[in-house]
């Protein structure tokens, strides 16, 4: 790699190496006073270089969320990988090659899946139920044990699956806005999770547990009983992070670097070339903003101030975006310069920016790959 001269002249997404690592290494050093698997979630970054990042601290299993990611990282030479959406029985040539190349595990919540893929495979891989904790995204009622043991029985049967465990998502862990709230939800689906586990150890002893929203393995210290974690939004945070109580400001490590185009004192607005198809339109609410896109930091020389500065994104079209400023804000900025912006959400904006993105080193020097 050679370090680049900062130079910028669309909307780019730069990532803080520094501030990404030693989150990294603080993640891992919990899930090892845990005893926990580290099986973080790829899909926030989608990056081979950082992904290098995880490898150098000695994380060896991963998590994605599609079989065309894990085709991307498997290329990279990662060979535990856990596709955490139900399976899509259409992709079955992929999964098949897949699972001749990499410790494949995938998740299910209907039988039917089962018998459509069993006599298809080549190779056995590894099967966890998902299920649902209170988030009703996807998954199958902790309770709902005439649907969840016939699953288990029927995977059991076949010689292409092999049954690991239950795995969750508490996304509704995102609506928090304190660590209490976000005790709550780890409480409570740690309790659905330990249950099955106790009703199902008995005949299945090497029956696992796998968790992963980044809010709760974040803030909560008590995960005994769980098998492994699998937070990915953690490695950069962003602005619902903060708000939710997941992280402070100065630990987010990305922010998308946006040129001005226009000026409106007036009406105290800045037009920015940032919209939705760079950040999504996903909006977090407060009650003195109503809906907004991200926040507005300061930006120089490819670094970034955690300064509260009152401005914000309050609204995207395609390509525009219209941040809400105060006038002392306003008086700072020209036409032609660039402010950063803290995400709503950084897994979906890295996603949208993949082709634009920056990494920095500690000198705040960009690195190409």
């Amino acid at each position: 790699m050679k370090l680049l001269k900062m130079h910028l002249a669309k909307p780019t997404f730069l990532i803080d190496k520094g501030k990404s690592i030693v989150k990294i290494e603080k993640m891992l050093k919990k899930s090892q006073r845990q005893g926990l698997i580290f099986r973080p979630h790829f899909k926030t970054h989608q990056s081979k270089e950082v992904g290098g990042w995880f490898r150098e601290v000695g994380v060896q299993a991963i998590t994605v969320s599609s079989f065309e990611m894990a085709e991307f990282f498997a290329s990279d030479g990662w060979s535990d990988i856990t596709v955490a959406f139900s399976v899509n029985p259409n992709e079955v040539e992929t999964i098949k090659c897949l699972s001749g190349k990499v410790n494949l595990n995938v998740v299910l919540e209907d039988i039917s899946v089962v018998d459509q893929l069993d006599s298809k495979l080549d190779s056995p891989i590894g099967v966890y139920i998902e299920i649902n904790t209170g988030y009703h995204r996807a998954g199958l009622n902790p309770r709902d044990i005439d649907l969840i043991t016939p699953l288990i029985q029927r995977l059991d049967k076949s010689h292409n699956f092999d049954f690991r465990g239950f795995l969750t998502f508490a996304g509704h862990s995102y609506h928090a806005r304190s660590e209490k709230e976000i005790l709550r939800v780890h409480s409570e689906y740690m309790e659905d999770m330990l249950g099955l586990k106790k009703e199902y150890i008995s005949s299945n002893p090497m029956l696992e547990l796998s968790i992963g929203d980044t809010p709760t393995c974040s803030i909560a210290e008590d995960f005994n009983g769980i098998g492994e974690m699998r937070p990915g939004n953690f490695i950069f945070y962003d602005l619902m992070q903060v708000i939710i109580g997941s992280c402070t400001r100065d630990q987010v490590s990305a922010i998308v670097a946006c040129p001005v185009v226009a000026i409106h004192k007036d009406r105290g607005e800045i037009i920015i070339f940032g919209g939705a198809v760079h950040f999504s339109k996903e909006a977090i609410n407060t009650k003195e903003r109503g809906d907004y896109h991200g926040d507005v930091v300061m930006l120089q020389d490819g670094a970034w101030s955690c300064e509260e500065t009152g401005a914000y994104l309050s609204w995207v079209t395609q390509e525009h975006g219209i941040v809400k400023a105060p006038e002392s804000f306003i008086n700072r900025i020209k036409i032609g310069d660039f402010i950063g912006v803290i995400p709503v959400h950084s897994c979906l904006t890295a996603n949208l920016m993949k082709k634009s993105t920056l990494i920095l080193n500690s000198e705040n020097e960009a690195i190409e790959e």
